[in-house]
C-alpha cells in the first residue's frame, strides 16, 4: 500500500469521497465502451466518442482531482491512484510504501477475511498484480521501487501502530 501526504485537509477528503461516490452512483446512466462490449478506442454507431469513459480518461480525471485537493487543502492522504508520481513535484508531499513479506500478509488476510491460506495467497497475488500493472502502465515507473518513495516501511517488522508513528515523525 502506498500513501502520499500533501498539504490538503481531511474534511475536504471526505467531501471528495462523497463526490466520488455520487460519480460512481451515476455511472450506470452513462454509456461506456466496456459495458457494450466494444473494445476501447473503437467506434460504436450512435455513441459520441466524447461520451466514452476510457481508463486513460478516468486516470486523467483522478490525477486532476488529486492535484486540486493537494493544492486547495492544508493536509490530506492519498492511498494509491499513482499519487506518488502525480504529486512528485508538489511542495510538501511525502510518499510512503508500506510492505511486508508474503507469509505475513497471508497470515493477516486469513485472520481479517476469514479465508484459507490458499485463498489469501491468491487474493494477495491478484491485488499485487492489479496494483503493479496499474502503476507501471500509467506512470512508466515500477510499483514498489524504493527510488519512487520517500520512505518504505516493512509493517511486519514495525507493526501497524509503529508504522503510523514513523510516518507521523517523518512529516513533522
Amino acid at each position: 500500500m502506498e500513501e502520499e501526504r500533501s498539504d490538503s485537509s481531511y474534511p475536504r477528503s471526505l467531501e471528495f469521497l462523497s463526490t466520488t461516490k455520487r460519480f460512481w452512483q451515476e455511472l450506470p446512466k452513462k454509456v461506456y465502451s466496456h459495458i457494450i462490449n466494444v473494445p476501447i478506442g473503437h467506434r460504436f454507431p450512435g455513441v459520441d466518442t466524447e461520451e466514452i469513459m476510457t481508463p486513460e480518461k478516468l486516470f486523467m480525471i483522478q490525477a486532476h482531482v488529486i492535484h486540486e485537493l493537494a493544492a486547495e487543502n492544508e493536509s490530506c492522504i492519498f492511498v494509491g491512484r499513482c499519487a506518488d508520481v502525480v504529486l512528485k513535484d508538489h511542495e510538501n508531499c511525502y510518499s510512503f510504501f508500506i510492505h511486508s513479506p508474503l507469509e505475513e500478509r497471508i497470515k493477516r488476510i486469513v485472520e481479517t477475511e476469514h479465508v484459507t491460506e490458499r485463498q489469501a495467497k491468491k487474493m494477495i497475488k491478484q491485488t499485487d498484480w492489479e496494483r503493479s500493472s496499474y502503476h507501471n502502465y500509467y506512470t512508466k515507473q515500477k510499483w514498489g521501487d524504493p527510488g519512487n518513495y520517500d520512505l518504505m516501511i516493512n509493517s511486519a517488522r514495525t507493526g501497524i501502530q509503529k508504522a503510523v508513528e514513523i510516518i507521523m515523525d517523518y512529516v513533522k
